[in-house]
């Protein structure tokens, strides 16, 4: 997963300082204080939030109240139907889901309609796992497809074993570019800073948290897809 993260650091580094090759990224290693770093930080989730760079679902930011979030997504097509909002999603009938906090939504979760059959489980992942990552909107944190040998009943049932598959949600290039520029009028940060602020970013760009997972229910298997905004999720700040 480092290395997945690294690349993408490094590739933005080379857009940035206006290199064409990793060999020509300057080295910059040093450290910023914690009041630099506390600023940075303040001033990039300044920038994300304003400019909705936050977990989106079909182009709606996972934010707001759950009844404006059920307005957009009928906006969208989904209808309610005995208490559930039911549409298409992805080329299948859907059921979403709205999780919130302090009345703020912080998740939206998606599951299939039509359950699977242990036969088609496996291959249905692998599609979804290719699907995310070629998507040039995600980052993939490195997650693998599921081999044709594997027993999926036989690993959940026995040994407990999840399947699950990460993604981030990039926020856009305008806006990173858009932070740095923010960050040079910050006292104290200069040009070297330029790869610690990435990273930075980086670090803020997990809010933005996409994943999905297999469930089995008797011999029936359903994918969740699950788009978080972590922003918006409970720390325990109420216990």
């Amino acid at each position: 997963m480092k290395r997945i993260i690294y690349t993408f650091i490094l590739s933005m580094i080379l857009i940035v300082q206006g290199c064409t090759s990793i060999s020509q990224v300057k080295s910059t290693k040093n450290e910023l204080s914690q009041e630099l770093i506390e600023k940075i930080n303040e001033d990039i989730e300044r920038t994300v939030k304003e400019n909705n760079e936050i977990t989106k679902f079909l182009g709606i930011p996972v934010d707001g109240t759950k009844e404006e979030m059920i307005t957009k997504l009928m906006k969208k097509g989904f209808k309610k139907i005995n208490g559930s909002l039911i549409g298409e999603f992805n080329g299948r009938e859907v059921e979403v889901l709205i999780d919130t906090n302090k009345n703020k939504v912080y998740r939206i979760v998606v599951v299939n309609k039509i359950p699977f059959s242990e036969s088609q489980i496996k291959g249905q992942y692998n599609i979804l796992l290719n699907q995310f990552s070629k998507n040039k909107k995600y980052i993939s944190l490195g997650s693998e497809p599921i081999s044709e040998r594997e027993n999926i009943s036989y690993e959940m049932i026995v040994n407990n074993k999840t399947y699950p598959a990460f993604f981030i949600q990039k926020i856009s290039q305008e806006q990173v570019f858009r932070i740095i520029e923010n960050t040079k009028n910050i006292q104290g940060i200069e040009e070297k800073d330029t790869e610690r602020i990435l990273e930075m970013i980086l670090e803020i760009m997990e809010n933005n948290n996409v994943w999905f997972m297999i469930h089995k229910y008797g011999n029936e298997y359903y994918i969740a897809l699950y788009y978080d905004n972590m922003y918006n999720k409970s720390t325990g700040e109420d216990l």
